[in-house]
């Protein structure tokens, strides 16, 4: 809380002092390098917060443990840290700090073949020990994150989309690059498309997990009813936050679907003609 405060101080206090520049007050000019070098210690003081509460323990497993932040600490710092205008730099440093080790421990070429190369096999199973370790390692910072900014205009600082969603997308192109993407198969594509757009549904259940739980756990009266909706408008928004972001068209312009509802086309029409050749004159077709 202090250093929220003292980040508010030095935003007032650079802007007073950018005011004094204009009206060219030569007195206060020697002061805007301390000014500057007094943001700085504040901003390193906040950054260094940050980490230390999202990050993970060592050898954290996210089968058993949910990692925990204190509310009391972590809040003050993400909204000092979007008022000094750091919320890019924060989204992405979220990313490789907590997702950077399990993405090289988990997004490898095996892992997605699973045992028959160019098969994919593995991709829903890798992509649900992706949500499991999201639930986990980041479930209850995105959480508080989405408390804070939501109903704002703009999501001031987006955890989930900016910090999550892009390093996991960017991973997902990187490493699988064409082998995710195969057009010319289309059971193949069809299977990955499809856990794929199954992946993106579950990214909205990382944040809403401890939310929809409340509501269908408590007894249904007036009360519920408004927490359901209340529920539902925030999964709506996330769906279109999700959808619309950079790294979710990106993805799906990898998707050849002309290709893909063409070669489906096709089975189709040998499909009926094999069915036409093989009746005889007083049979029907259904």
């Amino acid at each position: 809380v202090r250093l929220e405060r003292a980040s508010h101080c030095c935003l007032r206090l650079v802007a007073d002092l950018r005011s004094s520049e204009i009206a060219d007050i030569p007195k206060l000019h020697v002061l805007t390098d301390r000014a500057k070098h007094l943001q700085h210690e504040v901003l390193a003081s906040l950054t260094r917060g940050f980490v230390s509460e999202v990050t993970p323990p060592d050898k954290f497993s996210y089968s058993k443990n949910q990692h925990r932040v204190n509310e009391a600490k972590l809040v003050p710092c993400l909204r000092a840290l979007a008022a000094m205008q750091k919320a890019s730099d924060l989204e992405r440093a979220y990313g490789d700090l907590v997702l950077r080790p399990f993405i090289h421990a988990t997004f490898t070429k095996g892992r997605l073949d699973s045992g028959e190369r160019g098969s994919c096999k593995g991709l829903s199973s890798l992509f649900d020990a992706t949500i499991n370790y999201i639930k986990a390692a980041c479930g209850h910072t995105l959480q508080l994150n989405e408390q804070i900014f939501r109903n704002h205009e703009v999501m001031s600082i987006d955890l989930l989309c900016n910090g999550v969603w892009a390093t996991l997308s960017t991973a997902l192109l990187s490493k699988f690059g064409d082998d995710l993407f195969v057009s010319g198969l289309p059971d193949l594509f069809h299977a990955n498309y499809s856990s794929t757009a199954n992946f993106l549904r579950q990214l909205e259940d990382c944040v809403l997990g401890d939310e929809e739980d409340h509501v269908f756990n408590d007894k249904k009266d007036k009360t519920t009813s408004s927490k359901e909706q209340s529920v539902s408008s925030h999964r709506l928004q996330l769906r279109k936050r999700i959808e619309s972001h950079p790294s979710t068209l990106e993805l799906w312009k990898r998707w050849n679907l002309p290709v893909y509802f063409q070669l489906r086309s096709e089975e189709v029409k040998q499909s009926v003609d094999s069915a036409l050749a093989s009746a005889n004159e007083n049979a029907y077709v259904y």
